[in-house]
């Protein structure tokens, strides 16, 4: 190990490690690990992870706006481009965004779906299958809410086959790994 050049980021500092950990170097935030920012608070997590993507998601909907796409076009191009780098966060990132998230990226979503114009639908029927008249457009806050979930129906039906659940209940103590979860960025 490079001493050096070995960066550290004290999570949860106590006392008796404070003297073996004085020879690295200390830093309030590390770089970027697969386009998720780890930092040691849940403001700043959301902050440094869920902010810039829905800048560059405003950015890239500014580009696209004038190009000749149809509705269902731009539904698709939604649906290609950024759900997987919504989702991906949703996934790696156990906090709950507050609704004003949800809100900006709706209101920015549907100015691009609409071309700048108002709506024709509510977006509660464009959410619909198209089965049922809609045209599947993705609800975020049920896609956020379903890849929170899968990680709470894991530690329910625990098989011992997640070594992680037992690190973070040892590291939990008296609280449940359920309680911390879901924590809010409030």
């Amino acid at each position: 190990m490079n001493i050096g050049k070995t960066e550290l980021m004290v999570v949860n500092p106590c006392k008796t490690d404070s003297d073996s950990l004085k020879q690295f170097q200390k830093q309030k935030k590390i770089s970027s690990i697969w386009v998720v920012t780890l930092v040691p608070t849940k403001k700043l997590l959301f902050k440094d992870n869920f902010l810039p993507l829905v800048k560059e998601f405003k950015e890239e909907v500014k580009q696209w706006q004038d190009l000749k796409i149809n509705l269902i076009g731009r539904i698709h191009l939604f649906k290609m481009m950024w759900l997987p780098k919504f989702l991906f966060k949703f996934q790696t990132i156990p906090i709950t965004p507050p609704k004003s998230f949800f809100k900006d990226l709706n209101s920015t979503l549907s100015s691009f779906i609409w071309s700048n114009k108002a709506s024709r639908l509510k977006r509660k029927l464009l959410h619909y299958p198209k089965e049922e008249g809609g045209l599947n457009l993705p609800n975020l806050e049920v896609y956020h809410l379903a890849a929170q979930m899968f990680y709470v129906d894991r530690i329910i039906n625990n098989t011992n086959e997640d070594p992680w659940i037992e690190i973070e209940n040892n590291q939990l103590q008296k609280n449940s790994l359920l309680v911390a979860l879901f924590f809010s960025i409030r």
